[in-house]
């Protein structure tokens, strides 16, 4: 799963965030991520800026979610 497609499909209900592939599906992509972001440097705010959009609405909300 993209990104994209995990943040739809929670836009619809937080339980998704719950479910095990899920966690697994964003495990893997904050791991791409960090490596990317070691890698490109700076260049790297360009992803963040697509991750933190209006893409991903109530991102927070779904960030509290797995910080707790």
């Amino acid at each position: 799963m993209t990104w994209s497609q995990i943040m739809s499909s929670a836009a619809s209900s937080l339980d998704y965030l719950r479910q095990l592939e899920t966690a697994k599906s964003i495990l893997n992509i904050l791991k791409t991520n960090a490596r990317a972001a070691h890698s490109l440097g700076h260049s790297y705010v360009f992803q963040v800026r697509e991750i933190l959009t209006n893409r991903s609405p109530k991102i927070c909300t779904k960030w509290k979610l797995f910080s707790v």
